[in-house]
């Protein structure tokens, strides 16, 4: 099987596997808030944020595996290939165990920085150190993970995500209704995390029999060589960690842990087609663009990326339609109307997944390409312009200010940089760019989307999600008019 095939297998599995575990989080979600509460549920979103900012401490090592990995199959021997992977492996061994002892110390000061109430105070310590358990225990089992999906075969690593994840979240249900509390969370998310850690070493152990985990042979050139990569990557992930958590972070800080959950709730349509469905296409292509950079084949990764884009494009476009369509009717469906945000905040979350969608798009080839300096240098001024943003605009106008302080860190930034640096490495004209897979794309989506607004004005006005799903069906065949019908019939007429 090629290496597309099994990024094709990959991109199948994990768009598969995020609607499974999304829609099982959708049904979840109001469950265990009502097991919950509002504030509590907050708290358990701000201790994910914060034992995410932890993890920072991985230093890109689990990516820059995956890289070395795919790029070095055919060139280096597997002896070398295992010392490789001993060194992260015990690097990121290191690295968890003294991520728990820092934690660990800093859990008895949590409550007091968060205001947790007196009487929330024992259940939110343990279950902030079982969430930090987890983060420890997942950065050395994360070289599994970067074997496998180094080997191109993510479909493997995709599978057992989803069926543990759907696994782990049935079992928080579950201690919830048990009478166990919030701790129920951070105890199913631990257990997850070692049951995915040990599948993936097996898979390891009888699929690809070639490779050894363990301490043996670990050196320091090829920690050099790792850090090499995993550093510049880390500048750009802690930008990416920033941008999915300091909103939340300084929102709690600001106005309260009980004003994160709208915030959150209204936006996850949003982060479903940006951050979950925007980068699976890219994700999947990793392995196989690091095969072409480590080949030489620059025309074929040249042709690769102006696909994905204009693909990014088509998403761009339908996402942001549906967020401004059906935020409002989708969250009150789904956790009830005092749980959404606002009209405001569904614009802004709008414009945030149109041009975030786009921009995910060029992720793997900027990993791929194995240059992450000015990539590093980008997302760092992002990372900080969003955390003063947030803090200034938090006070002047809430959550609306939050939201739009994210777009201005990013519009300044990353969202236009990264492309044009992408065409002067890949050697495309600015303008072709611009015309031919930005804005050629867009008109099109832009035809489809009218389209498809024009056909829910004939259809009788109806609520629930009966109207969600028609929108999602006419905003999809809409842009498969655009596009693939469009595309039938000039080739059919040239036929002809």
């Amino acid at each position: 099987m090629n290496r597309w095939h099994r990024a094709l297998q990959g991109f199948a599995t994990d768009l598969a596997g995020t609607v499974l575990v999304t829609v099982a989080g959708f049904v979840a979600t109001p469950i265990i808030l009502s097991l919950t509460s509002q504030s509590l549920y907050g708290f358990w979103v701000l201790t994910l944020s914060i034992v995410g900012y932890m993890a920072l401490l991985e230093f890109g090592v689990g990516m820059a595996l995956t890289r070395h990995v795919a790029s070095d199959i055919e060139s280096r021997t597997p002896k070398e290939l295992n010392a490789l992977i001993a060194t992260a492996f015990s690097f990121l061994s290191i690295l968890g165990a003294g991520l728990f002892l820092v934690g660990f110390i800093c859990s008895f000061f949590v409550p007091g920085w968060l205001g947790v109430p007196e009487g929330d105070r024992q259940d939110v310590v343990t279950t902030f150190r079982f969430a930090l358990f987890s983060a420890a225990l997942a950065l050395p089992m994360s070289a599994f993970s970067s074997i496998i999906v180094g080997f191109n075969r993510m479909a493997l690593d995709n599978t057992n995500r989803t069926v543990v994840g759907l696994m782990s979240l049935g079992l928080s249900i579950l201690l919830l209704k048990m009478g166990l509390g919030l701790v129920s969370l951070a105890v199913a998310a631990a257990l997850g995390v070692a049951t995915i850690g040990l599948i993936n070493a097996l898979i390891c152990r009888y699929m690809i029999p070639q490779i050894t985990v363990g301490f043996a042979g670990a050196n320091v050139p090829d920690i050099r060589r790792v850090l090499a990569f995993g550093g510049a990557f880390q500048v750009g992930r802690i930008a990416n960690i920033v941008a999915l958590s300091t909103d939340s972070l300084v929102l709690g800080l600001r106005l309260g842990t009980a004003a994160v959950t709208p915030y959150i709730l209204t936006l996850k349509l949003a982060n479903l087609l940006s951050v979950n469905l925007a980068s699976k296409v890219p994700i999947a292509l990793f392995p196989a663009v690091s095969s072409l950079y480590g080949s030489g084949n620059i025309s074929g990764v040249r042709s690769a990326f102006a696909k994905v884009l204009s693909y990014s494009v088509r998403l761009a476009a339908c996402s942001a339609s549906l967020v401004l369509l059906v935020n409002e009717e989708f969250v009150t469906l789904w956790v009830g109307a005092s749980n959404y945000g606002g009209v405001q905040l569904t614009v802004a979350f709008a414009v945030l997944v149109f041009f975030d969608s786009i921009y995910r798009g060029t992720g793997a080839f900027v990993y791929a390409s194995g240059d992450l300096k000015y990539w590093a240098g980008v997302s760092a001024v992002e990372a900080a312009a969003n955390i003063i943003f947030c803090i200034v605009l938090a006070g002047l106008f809430g959550a609306a200010g939050v939201a739009w302080a994210t777009i201005l860190a990013r519009a300044i930034s990353s969202w236009w940089l990264i492309p044009l640096w992408l065409c002067r490495r890949l050697q495309i004209s600015v303008r072709t760019f611009l015309l031919r897979v930005i804005m050629l794309p867009l008109l099109r989506s832009v035809g489809g989307v009218s389209f498809s607004v024009l056909a829910l004005r004939t259809m009788p006005v109806q609520v629930g999600w009966g109207w969600v799903i028609s929108v999602v069906t006419l905003l999809f065949l809409g842009n498969l008019l655009a596009f693939e019908a469009v595309d039938f019939l000039f080739s059919h007429r040239k036929r002809l």
